[in-house]
C-alpha cells in the first residue's frame, strides 16, 4: 500500500512541477525585455514633450534630428522583438502610439476624436520615425504635421500648419499601412505585385474606381496584406528513417568518439562501483559521495564548456545526468540512505532539469545520454530484491520526462528508448514474476505508459506536425496497443471474460480517440484519426471470440454480413453485396444445427431471423443491374418465414425457459430493440409500412404481459427488468405520436390508441394481481392497490386527452375505454368500504392510511373525469339526459365513502371490533353518525333553497328523515325515558330551524305560452 501511495504522490509532483514550468517558461522569458521597453518608451516621450515646449527654433531644429534619430533606434529595437509563441503576448507598443497621436493632434491645435485609439495604425509611428524602411506616407503623418525637412538643409524645421479634419486611418493587418495612400510609381519606388492567384481581385479593385483627396491625389485603397505576401516553399517532407538508421545517425553525427567514451566512462565507473561494493574497498556513504560529486562536476563543466564546445559539453551533460540517476538509485535501493519518496522527488528534479537543458540546447544527444542512463542504473545494479513498484515508479519518471521533452522537441529516437527500455524490461520480469496480487499496480503502470507512447506522443507529434514537417511514428503508434494488448491479455486472463473486456476497452477508447483527433485537427489529423479507427476496429473484432462461444461466434458473423449488404446496396457494388449474404448464409446454416435448449439459444435464433428478414429486405429493395434483385429477395424472405415458425415450434417445446424471469426482461428488451430499429430503419430507407409496424410496441408487450397475469408473476422484478419498462413506456408514447402525425399511416388511428390503452391497463392489472398474491393476508392493502391502480388509469387517460395536444382529437376514443374503467372505479369504492382498513402491513392513523387517502384519489380523479366528458359535445348531451348519473350517484358514492372514513376512525379510536353488531350498538358511533348527518342534511337543504334546487332538498329531507328514524328506532332505544324525549325536542326545534331558513323552493313555472 505504501508503494502504491508513493506512486500516486510521484505522479502528481512531475504533473505539478511540469506544469509550474511551463508556466514559467511561457510567462517569465519576456518579462524583462517588456519592462526595459516600457522604461525607454517613457524616456522617449518625456523628451518628445519637452521638445514641444521649447520656443527656440533652432533648438527645437536640432532636438528634432536628434528625437527622430532616438525613435527610429527605439522602433527598429521594437521591429527586432521577436515573435511569441503564446497568443495572449501582444508587445506593449500601444502606449507610444497613442502619445504620438497626441503629440500630433496638440501640434494641429484639436483634440483626439473618440474613435482615435481604437482606429491608428501603430505600424505608421515607426514608419514615419525610421528612415531606411520609411514607404509612401500619407498627408495626416507626424512628419508632416511637424514639418520635419531633410536635416542637411538650413530650412527651417518646425513650422504650424492650418488644422485639417481628422480622417483615421484604416489598417486590414500588420502589413495593411505599407500600401495605404500610395502614391503612383516614380522611378525610384516599386510598386508591390500581387500574387498570381489574386491579381483579378486587384484588376477588379482599380476598375472600381480610387478615392481622391482634396488636391486631386490618388489614394489607393486599403488592400489586404494577404495579397502582397510572398509564397513561401513549403519544407520538404522528411523520409522516416528505420530504428538502426537513427541509432547509427546519432552514433556518427557531431563527436562520436565523446559519445563513445563518455559510454565506456558510464559503464567502467558503474562496474568498478559494483567491484567496490561486492569486495567492501570503500565504505558506502564515501562511494555515494564521490559518485555525486563527479557527477556534477560534469555537469558543471559541461555547462561552462556550452560555448566554447557545443557538442562536447552536451556530452558531459549527459554522462553527469545519467550519474546522478545511478547515485541515487544505488543510495536508495542498495543502502537504503534516502527514503524512497525524497529518493523519488530527487528523480523528478534531475529529470526536470535535464528536460530543460535539453531543450534549451535542442540537443537529442543530451536527451538520449540522460535517458540511457537512467534506464540502465536499476539494471546494471540491480540486487534481485523483486520490488517492480519501486522499478517502474522510476521507468514511469523516466517515460513522464520524454513526453515532457516531445512538448517542444519531438524527437523520435529518445520516444523509441523510452517504449523499448520500459515494455522490454517490464516483459522480462513479467513472465517468471508475475501473480495474481500484483495486478493492480501491474494495470496503473501498462495503462500509463500505453497513454505516454500510444497517446500523448501521437498527439504532440500530431500538434507539431505542420510546423516541423513530421511523420507519425508507426513503431509507436501501432506497436503500443499491440504489445500493450500482450500484457493486458496476461493480467486479465486470470478471468473469465477478462480479456474479452479488455479487448473491448481497447476498441472503446481508440475510437474515442478517433472521434477526438477527427473533431479537434480536422484536416491535419485525418491520418492518425484513421489509424486510431482501424485499431479500434481490430480490438473489438478480437473481442467476440474471447468473450462468445462457437453460436455467438457465427452470430457476430452473420451481422458482419449483412452490414457488408446493406453497405454495398448503398454503393451499388454487385461482388461485396453476394459475399455479405454468404457470409450470412454459413453463419445461419451453423447456427440452424444448434439445438435451441434455453432462452438464450432462443434469442440467438430469433435475432438470425431477424438478419435473415433484414437481408431480404436489402435485397428487395436493391437496384443492381443484371441481376434479379427482388427473387432474391423473395426467396430470403422464403427462408426467414421457415426460421419464424421453426422459433415458434422451438418456444412451444421448451415453455419452461420463456417462463424464467431473465426471459421476461430478455423478451421485452428484444421487443422494444426491435421497434426502434423498424422504426430507424423504415425512416432511413423512406419505408413507411416498416416504420409503421414500430408502433406495435405495446400491443406486442401487451401479449406477452397475458401469460404473466395467469401466472401471478410481476413484471418488474430487478433493476433490468425496471430500466426496460421505463424505456418501454418512454418509447412507446413517442412511436405512437409518430404515428399519429404521420400522415402515410394505413393503419386506423382511434385503433392503435385503444391498443396502447389496453396495454396500460393490463400492465396495472397484471401488477395489482402479482401485489394480491404476495399480500394475501393484507386485505386493505388488497382494496387500496386496486383503487390506486383504476384511479391511475383514469388519471393518466385524463392528461392523456388534456395536455397532449396531438390526442385531443381522439377525445371520444379515450372516453369510450375510460368509462367502463370509471364503473369499475365507483364499484371497488363501494365493497371497499366495508374493510376496516387495519389489515394494510402498516400502522393505522385514522383518515391518514392508505384506505383512506386511496378512496379519496380515487373520488377526485372521478370527478375530474366526469369534468372531462363534459368537454365532448356527444358525452355532454349524455350526461344532460342522464341527469341522476352525476347529481345523485356520483354524491351518494361521495357520501358512503365518507361514513367508512368516520366509521373506520370511531372503530379505531374507541377498540370497537369491525363487525356489524358491534358498530350498531355503540352509542359512541350511533350518536357521531346522527350529529354529522343531521349537519350535513342541513347544509344540503340550505344550499338547495339558495340554489332554488328541489331535488338537492329532497336529497337532504331524505336525510334528515333517515336521520330521524334511526334516533327513533336505534339511539333512544339504547338510553332511557328522558334522553329518548330530549331528542325528540331536539329534532322537533331542528326540523323547525330549518323550516324557517330552509323552506322547500318553489316549483319552476313553465314559460311557454299556448299557442
Amino acid at each position: 500500500m505504501d508503494d502504491f501511495l508513493t506512486l500516486i504522490v510521484t505522479i502528481f509532483v512531475v504533473v505539478s512541477l511540469y506544469w509550474q514550468y511551463h508556466t514559467y517558461t511561457n510567462t517569465n522569458s519576456l518579462l524583462y525585455r517588456i519592462k526595459q521597453l516600457e522604461e525607454k518608451l517613457t524616456e522617449q516621450q518625456a523628451k518628445l514633450l519637452k521638445f514641444l515646449n521649447k520656443n527656440s527654433s533652432a533648438n527645437e531644429s536640432a532636438e528634432i534630428d536628434d528625437n527622430k534619430n532616438e525613435i527610429g533606434d527605439l522602433s527598429c529595437e521594437i521591429k527586432r522583438e521577436p515573435k511569441s509563441t503564446s497568443s495572449s503576448y501582444q508587445p506593449k507598443t500601444s502606449t507610444f502610439i497613442n502619445k504620438t497621436e497626441e503629440i500630433q493632434n496638440k501640434v494641429e491645435n484639436k483634440e483626439p476624436p473618440v474613435y482615435q485609439q481604437a482606429q491608428v495604425s501603430r505600424e505608421t509611428t515607426f514608419d514615419k520615425v525610421s528612415p531606411k524602411e520609411q514607404p509612401p506616407i500619407a498627408d495626416t503623418s507626424i512628419s508632416k504635421a511637424l514639418n520635419v525637412e531633410d536635416p542637411h538643409t538650413n530650412k527651417s524645421t518646425f513650422s504650424k500648419q492650418e488644422p485639417k479634419p481628422y480622417q483615421p486611418k484604416i489598417s486590414t493587418s500588420r502589413f495593411a499601412h505599407r500600401y495605404q495612400n500610395e502614391p503612383k510609381n516614380t522611378p525610384n519606388e516599386i510598386s508591390p505585385t500581387p500574387l498570381p492567384e489574386n491579381s483579378v481581385n486587384v484588376a477588379r479593385a482599380n476598375q472600381s474606381g480610387a478615392q481622391t483627396d482634396n488636391l486631386g491625389t490618388t489614394i489607393a485603397q486599403a488592400r489586404p496584406a494577404s495579397q502582397y505576401r510572398p509564397a513561401l516553399n513549403p519544407r520538404p517532407k522528411r523520409q522516416q528513417k528505420s530504428i538502426l538508421g537513427l541509432i547509427w545517425n546519432w552514433v556518427v553525427t557531431g563527436n562520436p568518439l565523446a559519445k563513445i567514451g563518455m559510454l565506456l566512462l558510464f559503464f567502467g565507473l558503474s562496474y568498478l562501483l559494483k567491484y567496490s561494493i561486492e569486495n567492501e574497498l570503500v565504505s558506502a556513504s564515501t562511494r555515494l559521495m564521490m559518485a555525486g560529486t563527479g557527477c556534477l562536476v560534469l555537469l558543471g563543466l559541461g555547462w561552462w564548456l556550452r560555448k566554447k564546445n557545443l557538442m562536447y559539453a552536451l556530452i558531459l551533460q549527459g554522462g553527469g545526468i545519467g550519474g546522478l540517476y545511478i547515485t541515487i538509485f544505488a543510495a536508495t535501493k542498495i543502502y537504503d540512505f534516502i527514503p524512497i519518496g525524497i529518493a523519488l522527488a530527487i528523480m523528478v528534479f534531475i529529470c526536470i532539469v535535464s528536460v530543460i537543458l535539453a531543450v534549451l540546447h535542442r540537443a537529442i544527444s543530451l536527451a538520449v545520454l540522460a535517458s540511457l542512463g537512467g534506464y540502465l542504473a536499476p539494471v546494471l545494479l540491480s540486487t534481485g530484491s523483486g520490488n517492480y513498484i519501486a522499478l517502474f515508479s522510476y521507468y514511469l519518471i523516466l517515460s513522464i520526462g520524454i513526453l515532457i521533452i516531445s512538448h517542444w522537441q519531438v524527437w523520435r529516437l529518445l520516444n523509441l528508448i523510452g517504449f523499448i527500455f520500459t515494455f522490454g524490461i517490464g516483459f522480462i520480469w513479467a513472465i517468471p514474476n508475475y501473480a495474481h496480487t500484483d495486478y493492480l499496480p501491474c494495470q496503473i503502470f501498462l495503462i500509463a505508459n500505453w497513454l505516454i507512447f500510444g497517446v500523448a506522443t501521437e498527439l504532440s507529434t500530431l500538434k507539431n506536425k505542420l510546423r516541423l514537417n513530421i511523420s507519425f511514428d508507426a513503431t509507436l503508434l501501432f506497436g503500443t496497443p499491440l504489445i500493450g494488448f500482450i500484457f493486458q491479455h496476461r493480467l486479465a486472463s486470470e478471468w473469465e471474460y477478462g480479456v474479452a473486456i479488455a479487448s473491448s476497452l481497447y476498441g472503446l477508447a481508440y475510437f474515442a480517440l478517433s472521434w477526438f483527433v477527427l473533431k479537434r485537427y480536422r484536416e491535419e489529423g485525418k491520418l492518425l484519426a484513421i489509424a486510431f479507427f482501424m485499431l479500434s476496429a481490430t480490438f473489438a473484432t478480437l473481442a467476440v471470440p474471447f468473450a462468445f462461444s462457437a453460436e455467438w461466434t457465427s452470430m457476430v458473423w452473420a451481422i458482419e454480413g449483412v452490414m457488408i449488404l446493406a453497405f454495398s446496396v448503398l454503393q451499388q457494388q454487385k461482388k461485396p453485396a453476394i459475399a455479405g449474404t454468404i457470409l450470412v448464409a454459413i453463419s445461419f446454416v451453423l447456427l440452424f444445427n444448434m439445438r435451441v435448449i434455453s432462452l438464450s439459444d432462443w434469442l440467438m435464433f430469433i435475432t438470425q431471423m431477424i438478419v435473415v428478414f433484414a437481408v431480404a429486405i436489402l435485397w428487395y429493395r436493391a437496384k443492381f443491374i443484371n441481376i434479379d434483385n427482388r427473387t432474391i429477395g423473395y426467396v430470403t424472405l422464403f427462408i426467414a418465414a421457415v426460421s419464424w415458425g421453426y422459433c415458434v415450434f422451438t418456444l412451444q417445446e421448451y415453455s419452461e425457459y420463456w417462463f424464467s424471469p431473465s426471459a421476461k426482461a430478455i423478451t421485452f428488451a428484444f421487443i422494444l430493440i426491435s421497434c426502434w430499429g423498424m422504426y430507424f430503419i423504415g425512416k432511413k430507407t423512406q419505408f413507411s409500412e416498416l416504420a409503421s409496424c414500430s408502433v406495435l410496441l405495446w400491443p406486442m408487450s401487451a401479449l406477452i404481459m397475458l401469460v404473466y397475469i395467469f401466472l401471478a408473476g410481476s413484471l418488474i422484478n430487478n433493476w433490468f427488468s425496471a430500466i426496460v419498462w421505463i424505456a418501454i413506456f418512454a418509447s412507446g408514447f413517442y412511436l405512437l405520436k409518430v404515428n399519429t402525425l404521420l400522415p402515410t399511416q394505413r393503419l386506423n388511428k382511434a385503433l392503435i390508441h385503444v391498443m396502447h390503452l389496453v396495454f396500460i391497463g393490463l400492465f396495472l392489472f397484471t401488477e395489482i394481481i402479482w401485489l394480491m398474491d404476495t399480500t394475501y393476508l393484507y386485505v386493505s392493502l388488497h382494496f387500496a392497490s386496486v383503487i390506486f391502480s383504476i384511479s391511475l388509469y383514469i388519471a393518466i387517460s385524463i392528461i392523456l386527452v388534456t395536455r397532449v395536444s396531438w390526442i385531443k382529437a381522439y377525445l371520444n376514443t379515450y372516453l369510450v375505454i375510460t368509462v367502463p374503467v370509471l364503473a369499475l372505479l365507483a364499484l371497488s369504492l363501494i365493497f371497499a368500504n366495508m374493510n376496516n382498513g387495519t389489515e394494510s402491513g402498516v400502522k393505522f392513523i385514522p383518515l391518514f392510511n392508505l384506505m383512506d387517502l386511496m378512496g379519496i384519489v380515487g373520488i377526485w380523479v372521478g370527478y375530474k373525469f366526469i369534468s372531462v366528458m363534459k368537454q365532448s359535445p356527444k358525452y355532454q348531451q349524455l350526461l344532460q339526459n342522464n341527469f341522476p348519473l352525476y347529481n345523485y350517484i356520483i354524491p351518494a358514492v361521495i357520501f358512503w365513502w365518507a361514513n367508512g372514513i368516520l366509521l373506520r376512525g370511531l372503530a379505531f379510536t374507541t377498540d370497537i371490533d369491525w363487525t356489524m353488531y358491534e358498530i350498531i350498538n355503540s352509542k359512541v358511533i350511533q350518536t357521531v353518525l346522527a350529529i354529522i348527518w343531521a349537519i350535513v342534511a342541513v347544509v344540503t337543504m340550505m344550499m338547495a333553497t339558495r340554489q332554488k334546487s328541489r331535488s338537492s332538498w329532497f336529497i337532504g329531507g331524505g336525510l334528515l328523515a333517515v336521520v330521524i328514524a334511526k334516533l327513533f328506532f336505534i339511539d333512544t332505544s339504547l338510553s332511557s325515558g328522558l334522553l329518548r324525549a330530549l331528542a325528540f325536542i331536539g329534532v322537533a326545534i331542528l326540523i323547525l330551524f330549518i323550516g324557517y331558513f330552509s323552506p322547500l323552493p318553489p316549483k319552476k313555472q313553465n314559460q311557454k305560452t299556448k299557442a
